[in-house]
């Protein structure tokens, strides 16, 4: 939720007011509105406490006056881009880009998650055959001896394994 600045100046104190001018002066003189500096140099610039420093970022960051993007280096430091106190007007268009790309991400959602549905549907489907496949294997497979035997397998009604490693076939006459 974004508010005035007035508000969340208010909300912090005088040293996180530093903190805050801080990274706007120094954001608002790059290009891209960024700032890459750690939390410990600008406690250090402002001789103040790391702690400090990190409150204010995060209610900084909790009320969308700025962004933290982390760095892919852990080396780096974690890169602070500055939006500021968009006009209401702003604000307002801002809520609606934000709806419209919300919606997007949802629909492509939604279309990934029917699309994996289907897929597990038919996995589901397959796996049945295979399973009901793989039973008539076994039961042609128990008939193998006793077509070995001199049996006709074509008159088996059952075939039974016995304990003593034997298999019992029930035939018709």
């Amino acid at each position: 939720m974004m508010f005035t600045e007035e508000k969340v100046l208010a909300s912090l104190s005088e040293n996180e007011k530093r903190v805050y001018n801080y990274i706007k002066t120094k954001a608002e003189n790059d290009a891209n509105k960024t700032l890459k500096e750690s939390m410990r140099k600008i406690s250090g610039q402002l001789g103040i406490s790391e702690a400090t420093v990190h409150r204010a970022v995060q209610k900084l960051r909790s009320n969308g006056v700025i962004q933290i993007v982390p760095s892919r280096e852990k080396t780096e430091s974690n890169e602070i881009v500055f939006y500021g106190f968009p006009a209401p007007e702003e604000q307002v268009g801002d809520i609606f880009k934000m709806v419209g790309s919300l919606n997007s991400g949802i629909q492509r959602f939604e279309t990934i998650l029917n699309n994996v549905t289907k897929e597990n549907e038919r996995l589901l489907k397959e796996n049945e055959e295979l399973n009901e496949l793989v039973g008539q294997l076994k039961a042609e497979l128990n008939k193998a001896p006793a077509a070995q035997a001199g049996i006709d397998t074509t008159k088996i009604i059952q075939t039974q394994p016995l304990k003593d490693g034997t298999i019992a076939y029930i035939v018709k006459k």
